[in-house]
C-alpha cells in the first residue's frame, strides 16, 4: 500500500488492522499473526541475511527507541506503573521495514500511532521479549556504530531491565531512588501537559503520599 503525503490511512484498513491486533490478544498465535498482518499489507516473508539486519540496526539510530515510562496506578503498590518499551515509528509506505522487524523478533505488534495521518509503530514491552530478543540484538548490530547519546540510553535501558529482574519496583526505597531517577533521566521531553509528573521529585512525593495512604 502506498498513499499520497498528508493523506490518512483509509478508515477499512485501520479496522482490519485493530481486528488482526485484538485476535492476536485472544489466540497469542504469533505465526498466524504475522500471516495477517502480510495479507493485509501485502507483504510476503524473506530470509533475512546479517546485511538486512546491519541495515535495520542503522534505521534504529534515528527512527527506534528505547523508552520507560510511569503512569499513575491506584491498584499498583506504590500507585504507579513503571514500563520499559523498546518501538520504531514509519510511515505506512514503509511498513514492510516494521514487519521485518516482526520477522526478526518473533515477537511484539505493529499498531496504528493515534494522532497521526498515516504513522504505523512497532513495540516491544514484554520485559522477558526485551532482555532476551531486543538486548542481544542491540548489543550485535546497534552497540558496535552507535552514538555515544544512543549509547548511554542504551546503557541506562539495560540497567532498568535489571532492576526490574531484581524485584526493584517491589520496594520502596529501590523503586525511589534507583528506578524513578533512571525514568527522570531517561525523559526526552518534558514539559508536556499530558505527563503523569513533572518531574522527579513529584514522582517521589506522590509515592511516598499513596504509601502513607495506604496504611492509614
Amino acid at each position: 500500500m502506498i498513499i499520497k503525503s498528508g493523506e490518512k490511512i483509509p478508515d477499512n484498513i485501520l479496522k482490519e488492522l485493530q481486528g488482526i491486533n485484538e485476535k492476536y490478544t485472544k489466540d497469542r498465535d504469533f505465526n498466524i499473526y504475522l500471516d495477517r498482518l502480510g495479507k493485509l499489507f501485502n507483504i510476503s516473508k524473506q530470509n533475512i541475511r546479517t546485511e538486512k539486519k546491519l541495515f535495520l540496526a542503522g534505521y534504529l539510530e534515528g527512527e527506534g527507541s528505547l523508552s520507560f515510562s510511569i503512569k499513575k496506578n491506584l491498584n499498583a503498590k506504590y500507585g504507579v506503573t513503571l514500563d520499559p518499551e523498546f518501538n520504531v515509528t514509519q510511515h505506512i509506505n514503509g511498513v514492510e521495514q516494521l514487519y521485518t522487524y516482526l520477522q526478526i523478533f518473533q515477537t511484539g505488534r505493529i499498531t496504528y500511532k493515534s494522532g497521526s495521518n498515516a504513522t504505523l509503530v512497532f513495540k516491544i514491552s514484554n520485559r522477558r521479549s526485551l532482555e532476551e530478543k531486543v538486548i542481544p540484538f542491540w548489543n550485535m548490530y546497534v552497540a558496535p556504530y552507535a552514538t555515544q547519546a544512543k549509547q548511554q540510553r542504551f546503557l541506562k535501558f539495560q540497567k532498568v531491565l535489571e532492576l526490574f529482574r531484581e524485584d526493584c519496583h517491589t520496594k520502596l526505597d529501590c523503586l525511589t531512588c534507583e528506578m524513578l531517577p533512571l525514568w527522570d533521566s531517561m525523559r526526552i521531553q518534558k514539559g508536556q501537559s499530558n505527563e503523569s509528573f513533572p518531574d522527579l521529585q513529584s514522582a517521589v512525593d506522590y509515592v511516598q503520599t499513596f504509601v502513607k495512604k495506604s496504611k492509614k
